[in-house]
């Protein structure tokens, strides 16, 4: 796919692909609101530290999140292979999907059914540089409205 959030595609560049996407649909879209927000991330974050998962910074906006955590112990050479990171982080995050949906379905927030789509696109950090920026960009979704969970920042909701 072309484009990316620094360089995007031209306007309607996907509109066929959306159209498909959206008529493919089971049910309705989930759109959470400010509560369900604040009760997806904090579960999201439990779930993940409940695991062992070192979680730096977590984002939960109207219709997506993000996070930025270490899912694999470091080998000998003092880093996870991309291999073990995928399966891992893949696991972990359905857990978390998992443990967030069902909170919000017993509070009567959201249907029973799911509030995540299927999988998601996980991506090692490629260095510090990398890390910094990926961090940024999570906490920034709070501009926007998102409910983000924190280890260093103390702006934290």
């Amino acid at each position: 796919m072309e484009g990316d959030y620094r360089d995007p595609p031209p306007p309607g560049k996907y509109a066929k692909l959306y159209d498909q996407s959206k008529r493919s649909m089971k049910r309705p879209p989930v759109k959470l609101k400010v509560q369900a927000r604040r009760l997806a991330c904090r579960a999201m974050a439990e779930g993940l530290l409940h695991h062992g998962i070192e979680l730096v910074d977590l984002s939960v906006g109207v219709t997506h999140f993000h996070v930025l955590a270490r899912f694999a112990p470091l080998t000998a050479a003092g880093r996870p292979s991309v291999q073990d990171l995928k399966r891992t982080a893949r696991h972990y995050l359905g857990v978390a999907k998992k443990v967030s949906s069902r909170t919000l379905s017993d509070a009567g927030l959201v249907r029973r059914g799911g509030v995540w789509g299927v999988r998601g696109l996980e991506r090692p950090v490629r260095n510090r540089a990398h890390q910094l920026n990926v961090a940024q960009y999570i906490r920034d979704h709070a501009k926007e409205g998102a409910v983000v969970w924190s280890t260093i920042s103390k702006e934290s909701q």
